[in-house]
């Protein structure tokens, strides 16, 4: 599976060719074996219990993940634990809906006050007692 996909222009000046076409047959190698590595890992019975993909196998995924190849399976399995890296990485504010109800209340006993003053007084003394401030 590791054949290289490199083609050598016959116009292309003798030194240029080497040093690029160097690099592009290692960097092909290289995807290569990344790609056939992580095939493999992902057709263990296990393979959701693994550590997260990351390092250099995560690096050729995004520099060369549309090139690759890999069985239908194992591609499911690739979305599914870069799906489950990406939530356990999230950062959320576990209080933002909390104090988005909190602009709210206040919002609305503002309101209150302006257009009805004994009612908001009430209100106020009331969401004043339920948010303890």
């Amino acid at each position: 599976m590791s054949d290289n996909k490199v083609i050598k222009f016959p116009n292309t000046p003798a030194n240029q060719l080497s040093e690029t076409a160097k690099l592009a047959m290692e960097m092909e190698t290289e995807k290569n074996m990344y790609q056939e590595n992580i095939e493999w890992t992902m057709q263990q019975d296990d393979w959701d219990k693994l550590p997260a993909i990351d390092g250099r196998s995560l690096d050729m995924l995004a520099l060369f993940g549309d090139v690759m190849v890999f069985t239908p399976k194992t591609s499911q399995k690739i979305i599914c634990k870069l799906a489950e890296q990406i939530k356990k990485n999230q950062i959320t504010d576990p209080l933002e809906e909390y104090r988005w109800v909190e602009k709210k209340e206040i919002k609305l006993t503002l309101h209150t006050f302006t257009t009805r003053h004994s009612v908001q007084i009430c209100q106020y003394i009331e969401l004043t007692r339920l948010t303890g401030t």
